[in-house]
């Protein structure tokens, strides 16, 4: 028996087990994308969360910011006032 011989005879023995667990092999698939699809909506929850953090923060140090300005800004007039 030559490789070429053996090289062929193996070819088919994949191919018969291949068609022999064919359809577990896409279920098994099919289950695989449905956990990385539940993996990837997981991350996609956890960066939104991050996102939404960072925005909350920003604007809530712009909120204070513009507090401490106008505060600044009535002082400033008061004082011009007087």
């Amino acid at each position: 028996m030559n490789f070429s011989t053996f090289l062929i005879f193996s070819t088919q023995s994949i191919d018969t087990l291949t068609q022999s667990y064919d359809d577990k092999w896409q279920a098994m698939d099919q289950s695989d994308a449905l956990m990385a699809a539940a993996g990837q909506s997981d991350l996609m929850i956890v960066v939104t969360a991050v996102v939404l953090v960072i925005w909350i923060v920003l604007f809530t140090f712009l909120y204070r910011l513009d507090n401490k300005i106008t505060k600044l800004e009535n002082e400033i007039s008061e004082n011009d006032s007087v």
